[in-house]
């Protein structure tokens, strides 16, 4: 906002006087609202002599007319809309003069913008001098108080002063310049970018009488929320719809989803059904771009347009990153999805063209397996195969390598004829490689391979889970494998614990045949805690340990369908100095933690005279009288075998412990059933 005022105001204006003014708007999306307080100009029938012509354009003659004003007749207030600038030109002839004129003008509003939009903001006259003794305000709405608004400082060039006392611009989160001040800027020094999670940002800019500059120019954008979802191994969600389904979707919308899978070897599978975007070869107008990992910065799995009836896409690690982005033209319905987690790095079926019926003449097929890592383990098992035979397989051939490409890979095996091959087992190695060739001659039913990625990743922190299952589980296991895995807590004073949830695993007295066996230290040659086989689950097996290695062997006979194992680790040693403290949370606190897992914890004082304190800032576990289900145990020792203080359960917060002693311990332990948020407990010392 700001004034214009005839020469002298308010005293009388001089003669032959020629002032021209330019209000610019800054966007033609805005509205100007002129607002007279005085008028006292020499009269006229069509303002011949003294005259305010009032037009809408950038200069002068070129610009459309409103209005030529005279008189003393003070005018109504006129508002513009649609336009970027104002112009104002006052003229006075050579005789009469009077008191002249006070323009108020005010620029307002940013009409409220759907994710995705953009736009700038600049001062009066940028980049020329902004007016002296202005104020202007600027209100930008996101639509919703769940999507962002940004601010980004392309310019900026105000009067310094240390506290900004003359001329600045001061930044609000909120609909007005009231209350929510989050900084006040002057100077020549761009401000950071200023991003809230708000329905409304607002700005207001003032200037006094003396020095201007060339003023800012401010980029505000608008994004939408992400939307945050989360499943652990074995959860399928329900369905989730796009903004309007199975309506038309709004125009200029940017929604985002990341999908937390809660462990890096975990996989995730989305499923839309159905999708209808508009179509484009290259999905430059409507689309869904998916990657894999936590934001648009990790790899793009593939971006998806057109329409579908359901169609899936697969992602392996922690994270699953989707970006839903709508132009200003065509409108569609939109889609539904829902996502999956398994455990494991994943498994899957690469079949021949056109199985179990022939394949075609002249194929040429490459399949590339990623396990991720090198420290996994890639099973390859035939459960069907029928090519063209030949004594070196010239004709129709099946050619394994490991590599990441074609002749580059290093060969395994070369395959035709109608024997099934044995299963292949490939260890330190994260591509196979594939090719499927035939000639024009003879065709066969062609061949079914089953992988399997088994193996788990190296680190984990405090409150890790995971599941770690035999190959091809709940089916039978092949033959003839060795499979290793190593679970790394990250510290020697962590636990490691091993919950057999299912195993069958071919018996013998000795577990001479298959077997599966437990290692404490990070290789499977030393510190053996058990080899384990038959269809009895062993009993959980818990360390104090950075590492626990297992090693699961099988003969060329019989099979069954082997093991599931539930890992978990969790920290044990806390504490410091007296007036130290902390937090000691559930797993995945504040979401649902895990099914299945015995945390333990330890907090140490340093010296029997000292005290340490729990907190309970959060609980809510499953209830039962006897707590018998989950439940959090507290003891006054170093040890879950020292004196009890007590059991508990429920969503009652306990009250606060104190103790004077040297250690404290707690065990926190769940079944498989009902979960619920869990505790976040402050300890000090």
């Amino acid at each position: 906002s700001g004034d214009i005022r005839s020469p002298n105001y308010p005293s009388n204006y001089p003669n032959n006087a020629d002032c021209r003014y330019r209000i610019n708007a800054g966007s033609s999306t805005r509205t100007i609202t002129l607002t007279f307080s005085a008028f006292n100009l020499e009269g006229h029938s069509y303002c011949k002599y003294d005259f305010v012509d009032i037009r809408v354009g950038f200069k002068g003659n070129a610009a459309t007319p409103v209005r030529k004003y005279c008189g003393s007749s003070t005018p109504a207030p006129i508002t513009i809309t649609g336009q970027q600038y104002v112009y104002i030109q006052f003229s006075t002839d050579g005789s009469v003069q009077r008191s002249g004129f006070r323009i108020q003008y005010t620029i307002s509003g940013i009409s409220q913008r759907a994710p995705g939009s953009t736009g700038l903001i600049k001062s009066p006259n940028y980049p020329s001098n902004y007016p002296k003794n202005t104020e202007c305000k600027y209100r930008v709405n996101s639509g919703t108080s769940s999507n962002s608004i940004a601010f980004n400082f392309l310019a900026f060039n105000l009067e310094p002063n240390t506290q900004c006392r003359f001329d600045y611009l001061q930044v609000f989160n909120g609909p007005t310049t009231i209350l929510g001040s989050i900084g006040k800027y002057c100077g020549s020094t761009n401000p950071s970018t200023i991003t809230r999670t708000t329905s409304y940002m607002s700005m207001k800019f003032k200037t006094d009488g003396s020095v201007t500059r060339s003023g800012f120019n401010v980029r505000y954008s608008i994004t939408g929320a992400t939307l945050g979802l989360t499943g652990s191994a074995g959860y399928t969600s329900p369905f989730y719809s796009s903004p309007n389904h199975p309506n038309n979707n709004p125009h200029n919308l940017d929604c985002y989803y990341r999908i937390n899978a809660q462990s890096s070897s975990n996989v995730i599978k989305v499923t839309f059904q159905p999708f209808n975007l508009e179509k484009h070869s290259r999905c430059n107008f409507d689309y869904v771009a998916i990657y894999e990992g936590a934001g648009n910065s990790s790899r793009l799995i593939g971006k998806f347009c057109g329409t579908n009836s359901s169609f899936s896409v697969k992602g392996r690690g922690q994270y699953m990153y989707m970006h839903y982005h709508t132009d200003s033209s065509v409108p569609s319905t939109g889609f539904r999805f829902k996502f999956s987690v398994s455990g494991g790095p994943g498994s899957g079926d690469i079949r021949s063209p056109n199985y179990p019926s022939n394949y075609p003449n002249n194929a040429d097929c490459r399949y590339r397996i990623n396990a991720g890592s090198s420290t996994r383990t890639i099973t390859l098992t035939f459960s069907a195969f029928n090519l063209e035979s030949h004594s070196y397989c010239k004709y129709d051939f099946v050619d394994i390598r490991v590599g990441f490409q074609g002749n580059a890979a290093t060969p395994i095996r070369k395959y035709c004829g109608s024997s099934t091959p044995a299963p292949i087992t490939i260890t330190g190695q994260q591509y196979v490689y594939i090719q499927f060739s035939t000639d024009g001659s003879v065709q066969r039913s062609g061949f079914r391979i089953r992988y399997t990625i088994s193996g788990i990743p190296n680190n984990f922190t405090p409150g890790s889970t995971g599941l770690i299952k035999s190959p091809n589980y709940p089916s039978n296991y092949p033959k003839n494998i060795e499979c290793k895995y190593r679970v790394n807590s990250g510290s020697s004073s962590n636990w490691i614990s091993l919950y057999f949830l299912a195993f069958n695993v071919e018996p013998n007295t000795q577990c001479r045949f298959d077997y599966l066996e437990v290692f404490n230290g990070p290789t499977t040659t030393t510190g053996s805690i058990g080899k384990y086989c038959g269809s009895t689950s062993p009993n959980i097996i818990t360390q104090i340990t950075s590492d626990m290695s297992m090693k699961f062997k099988t003969d060329g006979s019989i099979t069954h369908s082997g093991f599931n194992v539930r890992y978990s680790i969790s920290g044990l040693n806390l504490g410091g100095a007296p007036g130290s403290t902390g937090l000691i949370k559930s797993p995945n606190f504040p979401s649902n933690y895990p099914k299945n897992i015995e945390c333990k914890y330890r907090v140490n004082s340093g010296v029997t005279s000292n005290s340490i304190a729990f907190l309970f800032l959060a609980f809510n576990l499953e209830p039962n009288p006897q707590c018998r289900y989950d439940y959090l145990q507290v003891f006054n020792g170093p040890t879950t075998t020292s004196r009890l203080i007590g059991k508990y359960c429920g969503v009652t917060y306990p009250n606060s412990i104190t103790q004077t002693t040297s250690d404290m311990s707690m065990k926190f332990k769940t079944d498989g059933s009902i979960t619920h948020s869990g505790f976040n407990i402050r300890y000090s010392i």
